[in-house]
């Protein structure tokens, strides 16, 4: 340890400046040198006699050179299971094996001298070396690789063998083999960087073969990269785009189908309007049309009237006066005894059912807020001042006699409702004078029996 301690201390240039070190320290690992110098010449003979020159060679070089004894047992164990999965691979199948003839049997043999090596090892470490094992140093465990790396084979692996059982174990040792050095590198690490002479040509060997499958890799991939493969990955990648696209068309679907549900409410809408004008102009036609039938029908029947006339013509007939009336009789009255001064062309409303307490401002306030209002007159007796039960107002305007003909009737002036009858009182006390006593036996006849007025009592 301590001439190894020394030998790190001196650079290498050193030792090409002085050959009489450099002889010494070719004896002193001599060892060494003749482990690589075999390796040299075996993997220059198998190129030589075994192999086609190409890049297939690379593979064999890689297992060849991984043949150095290992120290940390985790490391072996997971070499151990690469080797098994890349034996169950090779020996079963072809895919993955050189094409030259180090294909034949130089692979597959060297493989399995690895692999019962590494078993060979690990039984030594558990039985023989048990007690110089650094059980305590080397705890990065293999199980820590195994799962990730096999998760990974499955989703991505090639597919040359044409087999599930073929390609995924080939595929699971190169992921593994990637990591099985870092258990060992650990315990480098935890031993504080002190590496032995066999120790390193291990590492540096295995360093190597790394350096080798990169290179197979790199110079295989269009190879290795099979379009029809069972890898789970592309699978996977394409059912999920397999799905987005269907959920993309599906969108695009219910879209289309939302604008021609929209299109065809649209069209339904027009149809209906265009139905319902056509409709409309359909009605007014026909009304049209009735109407034209009723004025034809009219004109013809006046035209046969006519005709009749014609025919046969007959004397005119005198229209009948109707009696007077007692609302006359109560008119002339008042005009002639209390509103001889009233224009002839009032528009009177007569107001009946008043009790005592109206008088003359009471009837007036009671219509004064109507327009064209002129006045108001309550009848009493002279001798009593009493009132006879109804009145007269005057208005101007027809519309405003109208208005408040309808609005006040039934309303209270005073203690009592009144109630109210239109008439136009055009006639004075001198034009009935002239007509014949009938009128006063009427009048007579009312005072005595108390006819009821339209308007009240008198």
């Amino acid at each position: 340890m301590d001439s190894f301690r020394q030998q790190q201390n001196q650079s290498f240039s050193d030792y090409l400046k002085d050959p009489r070190k450099l002889l010494d320290l070719m004896n002193k690992n001599r060892k060494v040198l003749a482990t690589w110098a075999s390796f040299a010449l075996g993997a220059y003979a198998i190129y030589a006699f075994f192999s086609s020159g190409d890049f297939s060679f690379i593979l064999t070089l890689g297992s060849l050179s991984r043949s150095a004894t290992g120290i940390s047992k985790n490391s072996l164990i997971c070499y151990s299971i690469c080797l098994i999965s890349r034996l169950i691979s090779i020996m079963l199948y072809n895919g993955y094996l050189p094409y030259d003839d180090s294909g034949d049997f130089i692979y597959r043999i060297s493989e399995l001298i690895q692999c019962c090596t590494a078993v060979y090892v690990l039984y030594l470490i558990h039985t023989r070396f048990r007690t110089s094992y650094n059980r305590d140093m080397d705890n990065f465990q293999w199980f820590w690789f195994v799962l990730p790396t096999l998760f990974l084979g499955i989703l991505f692996h090639p597919n040359l063998n044409q087999s599930f059982i073929g390609d995924i174990p080939w595929t699971f040792a190169i992921y593994l083999e990637a990591f099985s050095m870092l258990p060992q590198i650990n315990l480098f690490r935890k031993k504080g960087g002190e590496i032995e002479s066999f120790t390193s040509a291990y590492v540096a060997s295995s360093g190597i073969s790394k350096f080798l499958i990169f290179l197979f890799w790199v110079f295989t991939y269009e190879e290795l990269n099979d379009v029809d493969g069972t890898s789970l990955a592309p699978s996977i990648v394409g059912y999920l785009k397999k799905e987005a696209i269907n959920e993309k068309n599906d969108e695009i679907k219910q879209n289309d189908s939302m604008l021609t549900k929209m299109q065809e409410t649209q069209q339904s809408i027009l149809k209906d309007f265009d139905d319902f004008e056509k409709q409309q102009k359909i009605t007014k036609k026909i009304k049209k049309e009735k109407k034209q039938q009723r004025q034809e029908k009219d004109k013809k029947q006046q035209l046969q009237k006519q005709k009749d006339n014609l025919a046969n013509p007959q004397q005119p007939v005198k229209e009948k006066k109707d009696p007077v009336t007692i609302r006359q009789i109560a008119g002339m009255v008042w005009e002639d005894k209390t509103m001889a001064d009233w224009g002839k062309d009032d528009y009177r409303i007569f107001v009946g059912n008043l009790g005592n307490e109206v008088t003359d401002t009471v009837l007036s306030n009671a219509f004064r807020n109507y327009k064209s209002f002129i006045r108001a007159r309550v009848v009493r007796d002279k001798r009593s001042l009493k009132t006879k039960g109804y009145g007269f107002v005057s208005f101007g305007n027809s519309d405003d006699y109208l208005a408040s003909f309808k609005e006040m009737n039934g309303k209270y002036v005073g203690n009592r409702p009144c109630k109210i009858e239109a008439g136009r009182w055009k006639e004075r006390m001198h034009e009935y004078k002239k007509q014949d006593s009938e009128i006063q036996s009427q009048f007579k006849k009312a005072n005595k029996k108390k006819a009821r007025l339209p308007g009240g009592y008198y």
